[in-house]
């Protein structure tokens, strides 16, 4: 695994600088040996698709693998409108965020790896920050500077991975102008940054193909999903907390006041499982069974109305507050 091709990605990495340019090969190399070596279990689980807290982080953050370009550059995507990272923050640490970004880094640049030893040329990834939806509200520092010593991180153990970092879909010059601040914080990044002038890729009749960072899209539009303005079916990792089956359903509660969310049962003597995740300040919780008694079939009947008969409660009142981050209760129906 350490050879030549290992090597010379540390060496085009530092060829710039200069009499230093031996030594600060040598010494990243030896820095990713000791990494690999001290997380080598972990790091052959990520390839195998197998990281802790990744299936919990990505319910709040929508990113992944939206294509590839001719079969080659795989097109990393964040969607950064439809992340949720106050709500991130609740349920896992900036620690663990971070390890799962690392860890999934390894199996793109396996991936980048096997195709350039088999190719014999350079293979890297397209990095995509999707800005739709975006706003100020998206961005958390303490997130950010966690990301930002990740990128660091990734530099070091995965040189040569980045081919291009592209924003496209930017609803704002200020949003773009916030991006590009972020994003330039590590140096890497700052040399490969493009921004592309698709700024509504699903609708206003232009495709992501467009993209002049992306002109070699293999396969056209049929190689990336809609939000690109593809017509690939999009992954779950992509896919939106609304599209999401198992996204959270969001619910405002005003001080004093109240509000109810009803749910179809259609099986009898069921065990739900819920979970809450509240944002600020704190709750009182309940649940009622309400039995519907019409005997007719609610699915075959299209004039059918139920007819509701006694209330019975399966949860009796109970506070929850925003300190006690994801909960998780369980009802067990009539």
């Amino acid at each position: 695994y350490y050879d030549e091709i290992f090597l010379l990605r540390y060496v085009l990495t530092h060829s710039k600088k200069g009499p230093f340019a031996a030594d600060a090969a040598e010494n990243a190399v030896r820095q990713t040996i000791l990494f690999r070596t001290e997380n080598a279990a972990e790091l052959e689980s990520a390839v195998a698709g197998e990281v802790e807290f990744e299936e919990t982080i990505s319910r709040f953050v929508s990113a992944g693998v939206a294509g590839e370009i001719e079969g080659m550059e795989q097109i990393w995507v964040v969607r950064v409108g439809h992340g949720h990272p106050k709500a991130l923050l609740q349920v896992v640490t900036l620690e663990q965020i971070s390890k799962v970004s690392l860890l999934r880094r390894e199996a793109l640049y396996r991936t980048c790896d096997e195709r350039t030893r088999r190719t014999r040329k350079m293979i890297r990834l397209i990095y995509v920050y999707d800005l739709s939806s975006a706003s100020l509200a998206n961005y958390d520092r303490a997130l950010t500077s966690a990301m930002k010593r990740t990128s660091e991180l990734s530099a070091i153990y995965y040189p040569q991975l980045l081919e291009k970092t592209v924003v496209i879909n930017c609803p704002s010059a200020l949003i773009l102008k916030t991006a590009k601040l972020i994003l330039y914080t590590v140096q890497s990044i700052k040399e490969k940054f493009g921004a592309c002038p698709v700024t509504n890729a699903e609708n206003c009749g232009r495709t992501a193909s467009e993209c002049p960072f992306l002109t070699r899209l293999g396969g056209g539009s049929k190689s990336v999903p809609p939000f690109l303005g593809g017509s690939s079916p999009c992954p779950k990792a992509l896919q939106t907390r609304t599209e999401r089956a198992d996204s959270m359903q969001r619910l405002t509660v005003p001080a004093r006041s109240s509000e109810t969310v009803e749910f179809d049962i259609l099986t009898p003597g069921l065990q739900v499982e819920c979970e809450l995740l509240i944002e600020d300040h704190g709750i009182s919780m309940s649940a009622d069974f309400v039995q519907d008694t019409n005997e007719g079939d609610p699915l075959a009947d299209d004039q059918y109305q139920p007819i509701w008969g006694s209330t019975q409660a399966v949860m009796p009142p109970a506070k929850y507050k925003a300190e006690d981050k994801l909960q998780t209760c369980t009802l067990t129906l009539p």
